[in-house]
């Protein structure tokens, strides 16, 4: 029972440390053009039948299994997106957060291969294998030096088991079981959206860090984040359109439905 609570505390911790980072207006409106029509997760309210520790839990996984099932349907992404620069990245090294540490201003993305694929990249099958069989696939940038490419991979292995909690993650999955990684390098000469929180931060980058990202293949952190709505680039769960979106609705289990998840078109969103 401690343990439990131990780790109920340690996810509400690195809730609010992932609201802090998260921190900041979209005010892009140029540079979300594109996006304008697709749809993310505004807002939503617990049904309150039991402690709100319990909903939120019960929200958490049925976010997870409603996703999981929905994956594979055309214009149902996973997108997220979290820059970390080299005196962050230090900052962690000095205060004995990572062991680790990346030598270089990083951009990590966490991605569903789909949108991937729809964004122009060439993904190997074999790597969407791999990942749909829980092994965390990282795809670093071929333009990487060697010293670029030990020094991210070496940090992205030791995030990649931080807060894995011994089988009693809310949300297992088949990486937490096995806990496999692999590394690959892409050819990086397409621009990728950040999916930016501020005016003025950077909008597109040709080096991003990306963990081709599936429900077998996250660590708790991320299964139990499918449901965040902080801003734009925080918010996992992306649909290309109203159709979509809707068509997934029409899917989403009745235990999610009372939770009314409050979805909104980027364009609505960016103008908060």
């Amino acid at each position: 029972m401690k343990r439990k609570q131990a780790g109920y505390l340690l996810r509400i911790v690195l809730s609010a440390l992932l609201a802090f980072l998260s921190v900041g207006c979209q005010k892009n409106s140029a540079a979300y053009a594109k996006y304008a029509d697709w749809y993310v997760l505004k807002d939503y309210k617990l049904a309150m039948e039991t402690t709100y520790e319990e909903a939120f839990d019960r929200l958490q996984v049925d976010t997870y299994r409603w996703y999981a099932d929905i994956q594979d349907r055309e214009g149902v992404y996973v997108v997220h997106t979290w820059f970390f620069s080299k005196a962050l990245h230090e900052e962690w090294k000095e205060y004995g957060i990572y062991d680790n540490v990346a030598n270089r201003d990083t951009w990590y993305f966490a991605c569903s291969p789909n949108y991937l694929i729809d964004q122009g990249l060439q993904i190997p099958k074999e790597l969407i294998e791999k990942a749909n069989g829980g092994v965390r696939v990282y795809l670093l940038p071929a333009s990487f030096s060697e010293e670029e490419f030990e020094s991210v991979s070496a940090f992205l292995r030791e995030d990649a088991g931080k807060n894995i909690q011994d089988g009693e993650e809310l949300i297992p999955t088949v990486f937490n079981e096995k806990r496999e990684i692999a590394f690959a390098s892409y050819e990086n000469g397409i621009p990728l959206f950040t999916w930016p929180k501020e005016k003025g931060e950077e909008a597109f980058t040709k080096e991003a860090c990306i963990l081709l990202c599936t429900p077998q293949n996250m660590k708790y952190f991320e299964s139990e984040s499918l449901c965040a709505c902080m801003n734009l680039s925080s918010t996992y769960l992306k649909f290309k359109s109203e159709a979509v979106l809707n068509d997934c609705l029409n899917r989403m289990p009745e235990n999610l439905v009372k939770q009314q998840l409050h979805f909104v078109s980027v364009a609505s969103r960016e103008k908060r």
